[in-house]
């Protein structure tokens, strides 16, 4: 067998076994144009917290880190409310966030199913809210952004979007919120876009590499289809008339299409 031979087969074959898998992964990427993955944006989560008022509100924010012995220099500290009241969110080194009662200086050390609540009602005031579990992941919380607030509380609310809100394990705020129609076509967006469905299972620990090679897999394709076409190409016609080599409509889409 000759290498251009060698070429067509290649070709001819992974592109056979790849595609479905290419097919899913570019309809499931339309499906994202329009739903995207679930998260918390900036605007929802002004949203959704009471206004404080600076001057009366809190503690001074040297106070309230010696109060909670913080005996670290913060690498930032941010001002929010949680569970109606306000705290200071303070990064430290290793990824790590502590909250602190903006009012007694108190470090949340703690976060159940009833500070979830109080967070999750703060956040969606208009709606009733009902605790559902505590998870370390799921399908629409593999973000890595979200491994410092694992694990995580969820809290179904009862609003007009279906939304569920998961509440930091860590700090007690909403991190994230998943609406029930970002969840019901997540399934066939992000899940599949993204090849969530090799998360959380036995291979789970292989996404990445699982990632590089149908990344690879797929760049063979496209290259050994650009030069079969190339190579198949001719300058003058063929007997048939056209300078592509296929006769079916179909096939000579294709061969013009991959050029």
């Amino acid at each position: 067998m000759n290498l251009r031979r060698a070429l067509f087969l290649t070709h001819r074959w992974a592109g056979i076994a790849l595609c479905v898998f290419m097919a899913l992964w570019f309809a499931s990427g339309v499906v994202m144009m329009y739903v995207g993955y679930p998260k918390l944006n900036l605007q929802e989560r002004m949203q959704g917290l009471p206004a404080l008022d600076p001057a009366t509100c809190c503690l001074p924010v040297a106070a309230a880190l010696a109060s909670a012995s913080v005996g670290e220099v913060p690498q930032a500290v941010r001002l929010t409310s949680i569970g109606g009241r306000p705290h200071y969110v303070v990064r430290l080194a290793r990824n790590r966030e502590l909250a602190i009662d903006g009012h007694s200086g108190e470090p949340v050390t703690a976060v159940g199913a009833e500070l979830a609540l109080r967070s999750a009602a703060a956040f969606a005031p208009h709606a009733q809210a009902r605790y559902r579990d505590s998870v370390d992941e799921d399908a629409w919380t593999h973000s890595k952004a979200l491994d410092r607030h694992r694990p995580l509380h969820r809290v179904d609310v009862a609003d007009e979007a279906r939304t569920l809100l998961y509440v930091s394990g860590k700090t007690g705020e909403v991190v994230r919120d998943a609406s029930a129609t970002e969840r019901h076509w997540g399934w066939v967006g992000a899940w599949l876009h993204w090849l969530y469905v090799f998360r959380g299972g036995v291979v789970d620990r292989w996404w990445t590499e699982i990632i590089i090679c149908t990344s690879l897999a797929g760049a063979v394709l496209g290259f050994t289809g650009l030069v079969s076409g190339v190579l198949r190409w001719r300058r003058h016609p063929y007997p048939h008339g056209s300078r592509s080599p296929y006769r079916a409509w179909l096939m000579r889409w294709h061969h013009w299409l991959g050029l």
